[in-house]
């Protein structure tokens, strides 16, 4: 289909059904796994600054995940702009990795602290 449709993009047709159900349930799970994360950093940290920073970015990059998912599910073939919300896509995908860092960095910097005040009290 693409090798024949070379040089027609508007005849490429790009969707199914479980790439349209997919486009919409993977930012929930993403955001999910961030908010229970972030639930946990709490728990280690006692810090509400830390944990709602992580949900503000976690959510920035779920809406604009679900924005860019539904003007892709708008789209009936490859053929337009496909760069017409590129500062969307890029602002959720930044977003979404600046949360990650800072989840990841904090409870290795709390699981750390924490192990060390174990073996100290050993």
């Amino acid at each position: 289909m693409i090798v024949s449709s070379f040089g027609h993009p508007d005849q490429i047709t790009i969707f199914s059904t479980s790439r349209d159900v997919n486009l919409i349930i993977s930012p929930f799970i993403c955001y999910l796994v961030q908010i229970f994360f972030a639930v946990r950093l709490f728990r280690f940290s006692r810090s509400w600054l830390l944990a709602i920073i992580c949900c503000v970015l976690g959510g920035v990059s779920f809406v604009g995940t679900l924005v860019d998912a539904s003007q892709a599910l708008n789209r009936q073939n490859m053929s337009g702009n496909m760069n017409a919300q590129y500062w969307l896509t890029i602002l959720s995908l930044v977003s979404g990795a600046v949360c990650d860092v800072i989840i990841t960095g904090s409870l290795v910097f709390y699981l750390r602290k924490q192990r060390a005040m174990v073996k100290i009290s050993r």
